[in-house]
C-alpha cells in the first residue's frame, strides 16, 4: 500500500510542507512519483518517517538527522535506544510526581495521609534510582565484557570509601545537578569549551570525582568518552541537553591536556 502527500500528513501528523520540504532536502524521499508527478510513500518511508519524528523529538536539527539517517541501522539503534532510556526515566519521575501531587491535594483538604518530610519532594529528583546508596549509579559492568575505557575507570576506584548517609548522598547528587545545570546554560550562552567559566566548572566536577577516584588525566579522559560511549552515563547528563554529553566530554579533555599528567 502506498500513501500520497496528503494521505501521510493525515496518518502522521506531519504538514505537507513538511513532506515536501524533506523530500527536497533528501531527508524523506519518495518511494515513487506517480506519471502525474505525485509523491508516492510506502512501507520503508513511513518507518523512516518515524524514526525522524523520534529525532525532532529529541531535539536533533534537521542537518544531523540527515546524518544519522545515511548511517547502518544499528548506528541508528543505539540512538534510539539511548532516547528510549531517557523517556522511560522522564515517565518514571513523572508518575513519581503525580503520586506528590496528589498526596499533597490530601493534605490541603484536611485528609491527613501522614505524609513525612522526606515524601514531600519525591519525584522532584533528577537522576534515577541505582545501586546501593549512589542515585546517579553508572551501571553494571562485566568484567569480561568491558571495554578498556571502563577497565581504567574501575581500577581507578578508592577501595576504602567510609560509609556515606543518606543525606550526604542527597546533597552529593544536588552538586552534580547544579553543575549539569549551569554547563548547559554555557551550552545556550554560546560559551567556548576552552573559556574560563566552563574550564572552572570542570575543574569542579573534576574535585568532585576525585572523592572517589585516584583520577589521573588517564582516567579521566576514559571518563570523558564513557560521558558519550556507555549509555548509561549519557542518558543520564542528556536528561539535561541533548548537547550536555559532546559538550563535557571536550571540555573534560581540554581541562585534562591543560591541568593533568
Amino acid at each position: 500500500m502506498s500513501y500520497k502527500v496528503k494521505e501521510l500528513a493525515r496518518l502522521s501528523g506531519v504538514t505537507e510542507r513538511t513532506l515536501r520540504w524533506y523530500d527536497k532536502i533528501g531527508l524523506l524521499k519518495p518511494a515513487f512519483y506517480s506519471d502525474a508527478g505525485y509523491r508516492n510513500y510506502e512501507k520503508k518511508q513511513l518507518f523512516d518517517l518515524q524514526q525522524i519524528l523520534f529525532f525532532r523529538e529529541m531535539d536533533f536539527s534537521l542537518e544531523t538527522i540527515l546524518k544519522i539517517m545515511k548511517v547502518d541501522s544499528y548506528e541508528r539503534l543505539n540512538t534510539l535506544n539511548l532516547h528510549r532510556i531517557a523517556l522511560q526515566k522522564r515517565l518514571d519521575r513523572t508518575k513519581q510526581l503525580i503520586k506528590t501531587l496528589d498526596k499533597t491535594c490530601l493534605e490541603l483538604k484536611g485528609e491527613h495521609i501522614m505524609m513525612n518530610d522526606q515524601e514531600m519532594y519525591e519525584g522532584f529528583k533528577e537522576w534515577s534510582k541505582g545501586k546501593g546508596e549512589e542515585s546517579f549509579y553508572l551501571g553494571e559492568y562485566n568484567e569480561e565484557k568491558c571495554s578498556k575505557d571502563e577497565m581504567i575507570f574501575l581500577k581507578s576506584a578508592k577501595i576504602n570509601r567510609c560509609k556515606r548517609s543518606k543525606e550526604w548522598w542527597q546533597q552529593y547528587e544536588k552538586g552534580y545537578s547544579t553543575l549539569f545545570k549551569a554547563l548547559v546554560e554555557c551550552i545556550e550562552n554560546k560559551k567556548s569549551i576552552e573559556s574560563d567559566d566552563v574550564q572552572e566548572l570542570i575543574k569542579e566536577h573534576y574535585t568532585m570525582t576525585l572523592k572517589f577516584h585516584n583520577c589521573t588525566k588517564e582516567v579521566y579522559l576514559a571518563m570523558s568518552r564513557l560521558y558519550l560511549n556507555k549509555q548509561e552515563y549519557r542518558a543520564q547528563i542528556e536528561s539535561f541537553s541533548k548537547k550536555l554529553a559532546l559538550y563535557m566530554s571536550r571540555a573534560m579533555k581540554v581541562f585534562a591536556s591543560k591541568n593533568l599528567h
